[in-house]
């Protein structure tokens, strides 16, 4: 077998290159595995408080799904039963992440429904499923005109609302221009 170097970058012009040797190292594939597996230990580790039995105050739900794309992606042969007890944490962080939630139906099931406090949305919301930045449901909102904006919102009951307390709405944007 032959190696063949075409090109070095930051090299410019016809400059001549002197190598005084050549190194080709294995990868170690269980090194990198190992290091999957750490990295998805610490991801769900830092979803709950240190006595595991609530979430901590600041986790997301946007959190909770890269700890779970950490966690899908370890091997299931190397690491199956690691992988099988990650992933039933990751399943209670997003049980106490709803639970907590006031919002209901966060993952956009239904909108402009006949439910009293469900999403109600303009014309040009669309569902759409999945993606690169997020797992489920997500919604797009058309281009607003001056006229005719485009908005969803949801009604929450005042009795679920706690005095002298401060909320948070959290979500990921994409991409927008002028977000108001």
């Amino acid at each position: 077998r032959s190696i063949t170097i075409e090109s070095i970058q930051g090299l410019s012009g016809n400059g001549e290159v002197y190598l005084d040797r050549i190194e080709i190292i294995p990868v170690n594939p269980t090194r990198e595995a190992e290091e999957d597996l750490e990295a998805a230990k610490k991801a769900v580790a830092n979803l709950f408080t240190r006595t595991r039995d609530g979430l901590q105050v600041n986790v997301t739900d946007y959190q909770v799904d890269q700890a779970a794309n950490l966690v899908s992606c370890l091997s299931d042969e190397q690491y199956g039963h690691d992988k099988k007890m990650l992933l039933e944490a990751v399943r209670a962080a997003k049980r106490l992440s709803r639970e907590r939630n006031l919002l209901q139906d966060p993952d956009f099931n239904t909108i402009n429904s006949t439910e009293e406090n469900g999403w109600k949305a303009s014309n040009g919301v669309t569902i759409s499923e999945g993606g690169p930045f997020y797992k489920g449901r997500a919604i797009q909102l058309a281009s607003a005109r001056e006229n005719y904006p485009t908005y969803i919102y949801q009604k929450v009951d005042a009795s679920e609302l706690k005095p002298y307390t401060r909320y948070r709405l959290d979500g990921f944007v994409k991409s927008s221009q002028g977000l108001e």
